[in-house]
Formats: C-alpha cells, sequence, structure tokens
C-alpha cells in the first residue's frame, strides 16, 4: 500500500482497547559533535492519557533524561503540532520536514530541530500502521552553560496499533541512515507467538525487502548492548553483514519492559558508514522470576 501524506496525520482508534496507542518518534546524532538524542509522543485516546520520552547524550553519556507517563491526553494534530511536557513535534510538510522542539528552563535545555527526510515513508507493519524513514538535520542545542549547533542525521516512525508491552519477549531493532543516502529498517520480535521479523533497504531509488538470515546483539556484563550483527539475504542468494559500534546508550522502562536506545556507528562490506539506532528490548528478571 503506498504511504500517503494522510496516513502520518492523528488516527482515531479501531479498537475500544486501552492499549491502542499512536506515537512519533524521532532520534538525531552528530558524530562531529559527539551529540544527539531521543524523542518520542505516545498518545492511548481510549485511556485518555499521554505520555513522552527525551533523552539526550554527549560524549558517549546519558545527559539528560525525562519521561512522564499518564499525562493528560494532549489537543492538536502532528500538521498544528502536538505538545507534552515541554517536547513539541509538528510536521512542517507531511512526510518530508519535521520541527522538533524542547524546552525544559529549570534544567537550561533547549532543543530546535528541523529534520528532513532523505527517502520516502516506508509502512513496515502488515497489520497496523508503523512507518519509518530516514532524514538530515540540522538546528540547535543549549544544555546548562554548554550550545550546539547540529547536524547529522536521524530516524523516525510514526506507529498506531495496541502496543502490549507484557506480550513481548523481547526484540532488536536497527536503523541505520548511510552518508550515501541509503538507509535500511530491520526489527526481530519474539513473542508468545513466536519470532515475526520485518525488514526494509533504500538503495537510493527503490525499497527493497530482505530476509534477516542474524541478528545478533553484543553486551557487556551489565547486559548494556554495546555492538550488533545483522546478516540479510536476497532470494537469489546475496548477503549482506552489517556491523554496529554502540557510541552511547540510554535506558527507558515501560512499566516491566525495558527498551535500551543505542547510537551506533553502522558499517557494511561495501564500505558504506552510517549511523542510526540499535534498539534493544527485553524483559529482565526473567530467569530469577520463573518468566
Amino acid at each position: 500500500m503506498p504511504v500517503t501524506p494522510e496516513m502520518d496525520r492523528r488516527h482515531t482508534p479501531d479498537t475500544d482497547a486501552a492499549t491502542w496507542n499512536e506515537s512519533w518518534y524521532f532520534n538525531f546524532y552528530d558524530p562531529i559533535a559527539g551529540v544527539g538524542g531521543y524523542l518520542r509522543i505516545g498518545l492511548l485516546p481510549n485511556a485518555r492519557v499521554g505520555n513522552m520520552w527525551f533523552a539526550l547524550f554527549a560524549g558517549g553519556e546519558e545527559v539528560y533524561n525525562r519521561s512522564r507517563m499518564d499525562r493528560p491526553l494532549p489537543g492538536g494534530d502532528i500538521e498544528t503540532g502536538l505538545t507534552l511536557d515541554g517536547l513539541s513535534i509538528r510536521a512542517e510538510r507531511l512526510l518530508e520536514r519535521y520541527r522538533l522542539r524542547f524546552d525544559d528552563d529549570y534544567t537550561g535545555v533547549h532543543l530546535d530541530l528541523i529534520w528532513s527526510a532523505v527517502h520516502p515513508a516506508y509502512n513496515n507493519s502488515l497489520r497496523h500502521l508503523h512507518l519509518e524513514q530516514g532524514a538530515r538535520f540540522e538546528g540547535t542545542l543549549k544544555l546548562r552553560n554548554r550550545s550546539w549547533n547540529l547536524s547529522g542525521t536521524g530516524f523516525r516512525d510514526h506507529a498506531t496499533g495496541k502496543r502490549d508491552w507484557e506480550a513481548m519477549g523481547s526484540h532488536e531493532l536497527i536503523s541505520p541512515v548511510f552518508d550515501d543516502g541509503t538507509a535500511a529498517g530491520l526489527v526481530r520480535v519474539r513473542h508468545r507467538k513466536g519470532i515475526v521479523d520485518a525488514s526494509w533497504e533504500w538503495d537510493g531509488s527503490v525499497f527493497h525487502q530482505p530476509i534477516i538470515a542474524e541478528m545478533t546483539v553484543q553486551s557487556d556484563d551489565r547486559g548494556i548492548p554495546t555492538g550488533v550483527l545483522a546478516i540479510l539475504a536476497t532470494p537469489s542468494g546475496t548477503r549482506t553483514r552489517i556491523d554496529g559500534s554502540v557510541v552511547s546508550a540510554c535506558t527507558i522502562f515501560f512499566d516491566g519492559y525495558r527498551l535500551q536506545e543505542c547510537m551506533a556507528r553502522f558499517t557494511d562490506e561495501f564500505g558504506r558508514v552510517g549511523y542510526g539506532l540499535l534498539e534493544v528490548g527485553r524483559r529482565p528478571g526473567e530467569d530469577f522470576l520463573g518468566l
């Protein structure tokens, strides 16, 4: 199904389930400054609440993290702007250009970015909406007494559907945006009914749907991801290896499910270099709790 601007707007739930979710997520990273971050606004209209998350890292260290759950459901739409607890997301041109802002006067954090897509959005879901897209960005960040003019690459998704974290066993996701304008989105999910993969590659002109032959995450002795290996295969037998090395990791909990958002540097055997997300989801304590 072709992606249309209407798909990027706010949706009406197709079920009365309290876990029906709609969210807009963005990340960004400037490898020269060594500064980046993650931001998300989530809506649960059947439960009449919203949530947000905004995190920053600098020099490989997490330096700011605001998470707000069960907030009053905000009004508005992506074109007029969605705002929650200091975070604002607005589409200046649907599927193409977004303005991302965050303000916290108490801590002294002020972000203002223009996020511009480098390829069309891809719906990486068979059942619901999960628009995914790579980008380049420019803007400014102030953190206490430091200021940066930032530019680099980023990634976003816009998702709808039931978001049942307790049904999740674990997942791994990577979304590299390479320096030649190519990009990819790969996710492997383990839940009660088995393993589900979803994938796409943008070669600069068209999308491909490779098979995920391998997705292996390396972690330190604390369980924090340090790297990832992904091997992609095509029906003709061609295999591509992508290696990722983590430059920074941030953590957020959705009740009993832990997300580790990691910015990584990606390379492959063709000489491509890029940056993007390695996301690892786990339910910690499963061995101890006998789950």
